[in-house]
């Protein structure tokens, strides 16, 4: 229901709720609540009430959570918050690029082990990093402190075996490499 017109759920302090439950034991609970936190944060007034509640600095806590479906979500809300300006600014000041970096330089599953469901759980972590990456990176602290990325990037778009996550790749580099 918050997809299709998150402005009640806004209202009655969804985003409050969604934060606290990033603290729950369940990592599903926890994907979850990153994943309902990306679809409340969708409109701009999402990402105003998203950031204005502290969601950004839950959210980069979890891109540290030992499941990778709570980081990709995480990765994903962070992404959608970032778009807006006042996220950027928060994802800086909770010193997100850290995690993000860090997720960034962790290497796709090894295709002949991992089963279908790990690699497409890595793949969106890594597709939601990167778009993550290039939201905060159109600030200019960001696409500074982000410069130490660019090999990595240029890795994953030269190897990945996701034809997205290569694109996205691209684009991230382009803005981290921009030059005003």
């Amino acid at each position: 229901c918050a997809r299709q017109d998150a402005t009640e759920a806004l209202r009655i302090g969804a985003v409050d709720v969604c934060v606290a439950l990033t603290e729950h034991e369940s990592p599903t609970v926890r994907a979850l609540a990153a994943e309902a936190l990306m679809g409340l944060a969708f409109t701009f007034e999402g990402k105003i009430v998203a950031v204005d509640s502290g969601a950004v600095p839950a959210l980069v806590r979890l891109l540290d959570d030992g499941d990778v479906s709570v980081q990709a979500k995480a990765a994903g809300a962070l992404m959608t918050a970032a778009i807006y300006n006042g996220g950027k600014v928060a994802a800086l000041d909770a010193s997100a690029l850290g995690p993000l970096s860090a997720l960034l330089a962790l290497p796709p599953p090894d295709p002949a082990t991992a089963s279908p469901a790990e690699r497409e759980a890595a793949a969106l972590l890594r597709l939601n990093t990167i778009k993550a990456v290039t939201a905060v990176a159109e600030h200019p602290k960001g696409r500074r402190a982000l410069q130490s990325t660019l090999e990595t990037l240029a890795g994953i778009g030269a190897t990945d075996p996701d034809e997205l996550v290569r694109r996205s790749a691209a684009i991230a580099i382009e803005v981290i490499s921009f030059v005003p």
